[in-house]
């Protein structure tokens, strides 16, 4: 399996087909703790994906989560964020 995968395209599309090729049923995602856009949440929950959230802008905290929890794969997208969140793009 390839470590990373690009896509291009409409973006529920793209993020449906990068989390099928990377992931199958009851591997777990880690994603921001943040909401997510409700067109991801169903593909998450189509595809029957354990959920894992941390604090992203908080490395020790995310660290720890990624140490506990070994994420299969995470999910980084620019989305409606926390009024604490400060992103450099």
């Amino acid at each position: 399996a390839q470590a990373a995968a690009l896509v291009q395209g409409a973006g529920t599309g793209a993020i449906r087909a990068a989390l099928a090729a990377l992931l199958k049923p009851g591997q777990r995602l880690l994603v921001h703790d943040a909401p997510v856009y409700p067109t991801t949440r169903v593909i998450i929950e189509q595809m029957g994906l354990t959920l894992i959230t941390a604090d992203f802008n908080d490395l020790s905290a995310l660290k720890q989560v990624v140490e506990e929890q070994l994420p299969d794969a995470a999910l980084v997208q620019h989305t409606r964020q926390q009024p604490q969140d400060g992103d450099i793009l």
